[in-house]
Formats: C-alpha cells, structure tokens, sequence
C-alpha cells in the first residue's frame, strides 16, 4: 500500500492488479475481460481501466466515505465465487461488446499490432475463437484465476488524500482478509516485431512501432515532440492524419508511429515517414525546434500527471517493478537538459530494434524494403 497526501475534500483510490490480459495463453485466452466484468457489475461506482501487463481499479469518495470506499474494494478482490447467472450475463455483454468492435478497422489493426510487436504467435485472435474461448469458462475457472492473482503480493493500493497514518490503519483492516499467495512475476521484454496486414476500407491505416523498454523517459518525451512536428509539417496541404505516441503494455512499450489517408499514393507517403526517421538519427535539430519540442513534452506531462488516475497509473506500475515511487519531479527538471545531441542518440537506440509494421491497405506493402530505408 502506497499513500500519497494533497487534497482534503475527496479522496482517489486506485488498487492496482498484477494481471492482465498479456498474460493470457491459448488456454486462458479472455478470462481478464470476464473476471474484470464480473468485478464491475457487481460494484457500481468503481472505474476500470485494462493496461495488459496490469489492471487497476479507481474509486474517488468524499473523504468522509473513506472507510466503506476501502471495504468496498477489498471486498471486492476477497468475494470471487460468482453464480452461473453472474458469469452468463458478463458472458453475453463480452460476445455482444466484441461483435459490434471486431469489424472495425482500427479496432482489428490495434489488436493486430500487439499481438504482431509482442508475437503471441500461438493465441488466436480472430472473432469467432475469442467468443469461444471466453464461453468456456466455469465459476471454477474464475475461482482458480483469483486465488492465483488477485492475491496480496499482486496488489497495489494508491491513496490520494486524508491522513497517512489513519488511511493505513483503516486500509489493512480492510484488506486483512486478502490472501497473501505470490507476485506475478514481471517478464523481460517479449518485443520481436514484425508485418501484419488486413484490408482496407474507407481509408487506409498504418502503425509503424519500435521497441523503446530501455529509453529514458526524458530523451523519449521531447523525441515524441519533435518528430509529431516534423510528421504534420511533411504532410501540410494533403489529408494525411499523423501521430506520434507511446502504445503497447505497461513494462512493454513501443514507439508507434500512426498514419492515416484516403490518397492513393502509398508508396511516398511511407517514403515520407521513413526520411523523417532517418532525419532523426543523422541531422540535429534546430535550437528553436528543440526548445519547442521541450516546452511541448513538458506540458504533455504536466497535464498527465494533473489526473489522479493517470498518475496512479505510472505511480502503481513503478512501485509494481522497482518497487519505489515514480519520481515525476525529477523528470520534470530532467526534460529541460535533454540537447539535441541526445535525440540523435536516442533515435538511434530506438529505430535500431526490429520494426513492427502493421497495415490496413488494398495495395501491396513491401516491409523488407522499407525496414531498410529506416537503416
């Protein structure tokens, strides 16, 4: 348990789970999503939010409602056994929610990114098997998941508000009854990269992505900055769409590179993405560039970290795996120090490792040749 102070009117809880659906093999494919849904229809108020390697749950209370906000969420990872109408209902609304998702191009490129970036070669994501696998599941089955997961050892609780010493004493009864069992162990990066391609349909999408687990965070956040810039500029007066973000798992992250366009002219457009990786490792950028680019990283983590749930987010999965607080201070004075010097080597770093492209297009993509114009 990690408790923070400022705000004294409300409170934020977050409790984070060292499970998600990363995790998940061909034989358990889904049962995140079912026991996470299992969880929320039984307590309303409670918002979750799925990061893959980790689960977390947000509650916010007037402070007041502290002591039934903590024995909400802690009897909540201790009453686990579900009824056979329980587990139809959240059955039913998964099969529904991925229906209606599936078809959707960015939907079925998003999935066809991670699972290309992190070659989970043996699962099987189309529709039909995801539906299938998750009608499987028994109370069992979702009892054996708790009793392996959602255990002592693999949580977090992040508190925001109120009084340390009493929010501890409070927040240990009410969790005394959580089995201690075993921390899910945090693998080393699985990033293999990789092609993957579906058909387009209205327009056509692209996800370029590199492995980033060992980039400082500093270097990364104006990276991110400066390469967004020069991407909108190459492509002013054209429909192209562009953007430039950190995507993937929490622990296991990438550098993705997005791109959409009605235009038929494929090939340069491609062209132009890939010169503007180039550019990065080969060319230093401007003075008033990097001082915007700086400017921009800093107030992108200002507003990140200006949200409760975005900072117990970074917070839990920092404690998770170093077990210590995400010192956002330091790299707040970090970002100012970073030169234009250190982008080209971060650059380099980063669009050495293996590249994943993933399309949605109805033309052909020649992915050899483009991981060598990136060289």
């Amino acid at each position: 348990m990690h408790s923070c102070t400022p705000n004294a009117k409300k409170i934020n809880l977050c409790l984070s789970v060292g499970v998600g659906h990363n995790h998940e093999t061909k034989q358990s494919l889904g049962i995140s999503a079912l026991f996470e849904k299992l969880l929320l229809a039984r307590n309303p108020g409670i918002v979750a939010d799925y990061a893959g390697t980790m689960t977390h749950y947000y509650l916010e209370v007037p402070i007041e409602k502290l002591p039934e906000a903590l024995n909400q969420l802690g009897k909540m990872v201790t009453d686990t056994s579900f009824s056979d109408k329980e587990i139809s209902a959240a059955k039913a609304d998964i099969i529904e929610h991925t229906k209606s998702m599936f078809p959707i191009p960015r939907r079925q490129l998003k999935l066809l990114y991670k699972h290309t970036a992190y070659a989970v070669a043996d699962i099987n994501w189309d529709m039909e098997g995801y539906i299938s696998s998750v009608s499987r599941f028994t109370a069992q089955d979702l009892q054996a998941f708790a009793q392996k997961y959602y255990v002592a050892q693999n949580i977090a609780l992040l508190i925001s508000g109120g009084d340390e010493a009493e929010i501890t004493a409070r927040a240990e009864k009410a969790f005394q009854n959580v089995p201690q069992g075993f921390k899910n162990t945090i693998k080393d990066d699985i990033y293999t990269g990789g092609f993957g391609i579906i058909p387009a349909q209205q327009q056509s999408l692209f996800y370029f992505g590199f492995d980033i687990s060992g980039v400082r965070n500093p270097e990364l956040a104006v990276l991110i900055k400066l390469l967004n810039g020069r991407l909108e500029r190459s492509f002013i007066g054209t429909d192209v769409l562009s953007d430039v973000r950190i995507a993937g798992y929490y622990g296991r992250r990438t550098l993705q590179i997005s791109i959409k366009t009605q235009q038929d002219n494929i090939d340069d457009i491609l062209d132009t993405v890939c010169q503007n990786i180039v550019r990065l490792k080969t060319e230093k950028a401007s003075p008033r560039r990097m001082e915007r680019s700086r400017n921009l990283a800093m107030s992108g983590y200002m507003e990140m970290f200006g949200s409760e749930i975005a900072r117990s987010r970074e917070v839990s999965w920092q404690v998770f795996s170093k077990g210590e607080m995400f010192d956002v201070q330091e790299l707040m004075f970090d970002i100012p120090k970073v030169s234009a010097r250190n982008i080209r080597e971060t650059a380099e770093q980063i669009f050495s490792t293996p590249l994943t492209l993933v399309c949605s297009v109805n033309q052909g993509i020649n992915y050899p040749e483009i991981c060598a114009k990136i060289k």
